[in-house]
């Protein structure tokens, strides 16, 4: 492992009274893993030796009553990008100071009393998904680290586990933790895994690859993709000052402009690209050029079906009362139709009027979810085909988790705009990957 640690565990003199607090456990750490020391007091600008300092409700304050909170911020964030730049697995830090303490640090009154917390700089690595320890967690660290930091996001409730390949440590077998990661109710519970790699083209930001609950891969996902966005620029791989980039699919590189409101992202603007009806692309087993508004009988009932990829299939069915339908008894019957050779999305959508759709989504290997960004792309293209909406027009799609605005051209291309939003983070302890 490559481990980031506080340097006075090592003997370095950086404490504030200039001395140190070597740990004898750290001998073994250095024998079998490799160790990048810091000290985020002395990266942060403060001196050696300097005033003792302890967190006061929200901020730093030393001895002497200065506010020394920007320069542990500084330091914090230091660290963060070590970790970032040498890939730490985890981070072995200085148990009860106010920058490295974790679970338990002074308590401001400077009596050597402790109380529950985390000191800046270790709470900040626990935010971005590193694991921290103490000394005395040392003898008991493991081998290899055996767990993912992950961050879990939505996308107007299409919510996802989103986890760093950039810089973070490789998942051999990426369907299988999208299995154990999605299961509701026994585990942190999602539509689905995201992975955010390193671009296969160096003038592109990030490539994107997306794996349902059931661990089958899906080549595209509207809101998946706009909360990749959202990651790459709050995890610092978008350069300062830029608001439009580019991501990588299985499909095709789309491109976004990010949403930023007070330097955070918010939700970005995607060009999703040509809606397709040429049966063969989406693909569907059907004879004709289109398949447009074609009754089909599913689960004993007719429904008219129009056929629609955005990169996945869709099967959009216009209907008066989508929230009447047991999507749950319904949708596999779409899902699985032979109609559709690698399986379909499904989507129950009402036209209120030109400018506004309500739908609900069945989505391939996942179920029925709060909302499919794909698949309101497709909804509005299929009602502009058949009349219902205009082209060039923007249009309102309601989602069980919110509403996304879509617009499409009289050459079918689509944009998407919608919200993405960070749930929490954590760590996943691996239980049983390869």
């Amino acid at each position: 492992m490559t481990i980031l640690i506080s340097a006075c565990l090592l003997g370095l003199p950086c404490r504030y009274d200039g001395a140190s607090k070597p740990c004898a456990d750290v001998e073994t750490l250095r024998k079998r893993h490799t160790l990048i020391p810091f000290c985020p007091e002395c990266m942060g600008g403060l001196p050696t030796p300097r005033e003792p300092a302890e967190i006061v409700e929200d901020r730093v304050v030393n001895r002497a009553g200065r506010d020394v909170t920007e320069e542990y911020r500084r330091g914090a964030e230091g660290a963060l990008v070590l970790c970032r730049m040498y890939g730490c697995d985890c981070a072995v830090l200085k148990e009860k100071s106010p920058s490295c303490g974790h679970g338990k640090i002074y308590d401001g009154t400077f009596t050597g009393t402790l109380t529950d917390g985390d000191g800046i700089t270790a709470s900040l690595l626990l935010a971005n998904g590193i694991p921290v320890y103490g000394e005395s967690d040392i003898p008991w660290l493991p081998e290899k680290h055996t767990a993912i930091p992950f961050t879990k996001m939505h996308g107007i409730g299409n919510d996802y586990v989103y986890i760093d390949q950039i810089t973070g440590s490789p998942v051999e077998d990426m369907a299988a933790l999208a299995v154990e990661m999605s299961a509701r109710r026994f585990s942190v519970g999602s539509d689905g895994v995201i992975f955010v790699c390193p671009p296969e083209d160096p003038d592109n930001h990030g490539r994107m690859r997306m794996f349902n609950a059931d661990g089958s891969e899906g080549a595209m996902c509207g809101n998946g993709i706009r909360c990749v966005g959202k990651f790459l620029y709050d995890h610092g791989y978008v350069p300062e000052g830029c608001h439009v980039i580019r991501v990588e699919t299985l499909t095709r590189v789309k491109t976004l402009t990010l949403r930023l409101e007070d330097g955070q992202c918010t939700g970005a603007a995607v060009d999703m690209g040509q809606a397709v009806f040429d049966p063969a692309k989406i693909p569907v087993q059907w004879p004709g050029e289109r398949m447009v508004s074609e009754p089909v009988t599913i689960a004993g009932k007719e429904w008219r079906i129009t056929a629609v990829s955005m990169g996945n299939p869709h099967a959009v069915v216009f209907t008066d009362a989508p929230d009447s339908l047991s999507l749950e008894e319904l949708g596999p019957f779409f899902e699985h139709h032979p109609l559709f050779p690698d399986r379909v999305n499904t989507e129950f959508v009402r036209v209120t009027d030109r400018t506004h759709l309500e739908m609900r989504v069945w989505e391939r290997g996942s179920g029925e979810t709060f909302a499919c960004g794909t698949g309101a792309c497709a909804a509005v293209a299929a009602a502009v085909l058949c009349g219902y909406c205009d082209a060039g027009v923007p249009v309102l799609v309601k989602l069980r988790g919110g509403v996304l605005t879509v617009t499409v051209s009289e050459d079918w291309q689509i944009t998407m705009e919608g919200p993405a939003e960070t749930v929490f983070t954590g760590v996943w302890e691996v239980k049983n990957m390869k």
